[in-house]
């Protein structure tokens, strides 16, 4: 009967224990608990803050970048315009000077008209920007006038 006494003894020793750290645990985990919601509540705003911040970096590194073809783009279409009318008068001359004499004139004729037309439009300013659509909406531009 003793031995019986014993072993419950034991066993409600052991049972405190297990209760006793099981509390402990448990307390403990609720005091990290909030802690680390604190934590991830605070961090993930400045987290996609900082997202944020390097997209628009990022845009604006091309949007600079545009801007320096968009310049580049220009120049090169004044220069087409200039070359266009060059050519114009280069043309002008020509036929003045008896190109479109000889045999089948006709032909040449309808080059110089060809070149002519060509160069009106090389030569001309843009009538309009084209405007670019939102992505997602029907059309990648708008047409021109």
């Amino acid at each position: 009967m003793a031995e019986a006494t014993s072993q419950r003894t034991h066993a409600t020793t052991a049972m405190k224990t297990l209760a006793i750290a099981t509390i402990a645990l448990a307390s403990s985990a609720l005091l990290v608990l909030p802690s680390a919601q604190d934590k991830t509540q605070k961090d993930g705003p400045l987290e996609r803050l900082n997202v944020v911040e390097r997209d628009l970096a990022q845009a604006k590194d091309k949007l600079a970048k545009q801007e320096l073809e968009l310049v580049d783009l220009r120049a090169w279409v004044s220069a087409q315009q200039g070359a266009a009318k060059a050519m114009q008068a280069t043309l002008d001359e020509s036929e003045k000077s008896g190109f479109t004499f000889g045999i089948n004139p006709e032909s040449r004729h309808a080059l110089l008209r060809g070149w002519r037309s060509q160069l009106e439009a090389a030569g001309s300013e843009a009538k309009a920007t084209p405007k670019v659509v939102a992505k997602g909406q029907a059309g990648a531009r708008d047409k021109r006038p």
